[in-house]
């Protein structure tokens, strides 16, 4: 939801107001803020903004009024309304024509119009929006909420996150294996995501979008010619733990993209998420631990009977009457691994870490009855 030009013709203040020019762009360019501004310009007008004016100091002066405009063009305003009846009177036929060229809104009103009353009707307007979006990110908080207490799964997630930001995500580990996705991707292509270290241009948004601390935990990753955002997910002691991969559409802006719901959103959605991946590591280590509490029973000779021991091992998906290989084995050349690597937002540590969870998670054993057997 924006407000867009267009909209503030509807406002009554604005009844008497005339669209000189850009009137087939009325409805295509938004409104974010709103002041009154004379010159100089300078860094005063900030992009998507509405500009009032008088035009003192310039009116009389046509080169001056058509670079007064000019500069107001250059900083990516939405529009300038003129307010007409003391230092201009009309505007002349070069700066129209300057507008017309770059597709710029000019409007005009009578003296009479308070500027006051115009920015108090539209911040009104603006903060009647933001309301509205902080009530529909709050909703799909609780939603996101939900999902966890109902222990859903991860699939169920994505799907949600999807049908709110309206595009397909990819959900990865730290180390960039896919651990959900919902586009309709070649499953083979694994390795775009698991090797976005090699060959990728990775830069952060702050010079796209406002200097707002959530807009700048955002990633641009471009790959394959295409535009990826990527959200880091955090555990509760801050480290990354993985990453929220959106694939949003190349024929749309960054910032119209990324509006202030859909920026909620994904950061509910990473903090979903990280409570997801926190469950997740909680059950599989919990599971990993009772494997080798039985396994190491198992080695000793612990149980009792054939019994007790088949009952468990049913339990923890093992099947004593077949052989299970066991592969005792030390990692070497480690630290000089993570050196090769390309990659640079991992410590070492974590890395480590990593890589200890995938040898422990590809683990086998050979299990003959009453004990265990090395190879």
């Amino acid at each position: 939801m924006k407000l867009a030009v267009n909209d503030l013709l509807s406002l009554e203040i604005m009844e008497n107001a005339r669209v000189r020019t850009g009137s087939s762009h009325l409805r295509e360019r938004y409104v974010q803020w709103i002041s009154a501004i004379e010159m100089p310009v300078e860094n005063f007008v900030r992009k998507n903004e509405v500009v009032l004016s008088t035009a003192i100091g310039c009116g009389h002066d046509v080169q001056l009024f058509k670079k007064f405009v000019e500069d107001i063009i250059h900083s990516e305003a939405s529009a300038l309304i003129i307010a007409l009846g003391r230092y201009i009177f009309d505007v002349p036929k070069e700066v129209v024509e300057l507008a017309e060229k770059h597709q710029f809104i000019i409007m005009e009103i009578p003296w009479e119009v308070r500027f006051s009353t115009i920015i108090e009707e539209v911040l009104r307007e603006l903060n009647d929006i933001q309301h509205k979006e902080r009530e529909k990110s709050e909703k799909a908080q609780q939603e996101l909420l939900q999902l966890i207490l109902k222990e859903t799964s991860l699939r169920e997630i994505s799907d949600y996150i999807q049908n709110q930001i309206g595009c397909p995500i990819v959900i990865t580990d730290r180390a960039g294996i896919i651990q959900d996705r919902t586009d309709a991707g070649d499953p083979d292509d694994k390795w775009k995501y698991y090797n976005l270290k090699d060959g990728i241009s990775i830069k952060k948004t702050s010079s796209l979008l406002p200097q707002d601390p959530m807009y700048q935990k955002f990633q641009m990753i471009e790959l394959g010619g295409k535009t990826i955002l990527r959200l880091p997910i955090l555990n509760a002691s801050g480290d990354v733990q993985g990453y929220l991969f959106v694939l949003f559409p190349n024929d749309c802006e960054l910032e119209e993209f990324l509006t202030q719901y859909r920026v909620n959103v994904l950061e509910h959605s990473a903090t979903t998420i990280a409570l997801w991946l926190s469950r997740q590591n909680a059950i599989e280590e919990t599971e990993m631990r009772l494997r080798s509490d039985f396994i190491q029973e198992l080695a000793k000779g612990e149980f009792t009977s054939d019994e007790q021991a088949e009952s468990r091992a049913k339990l923890l998906g093992f099947n004593l009457k077949v052989p299970y290989v066991c592969i005792a084995g030390y990692p070497e050349n480690l630290e000089l691994l993570f050196k090769k690597r390309k990659q640079y937002d991992l410590s070492y540590e974590h890395w480590l870490d990593s890589m200890i969870r995938y040898i422990e998670e590809g683990k086998k054993f050979t299990m003959l009855p009453g004990r265990l057997r090395k190879k």
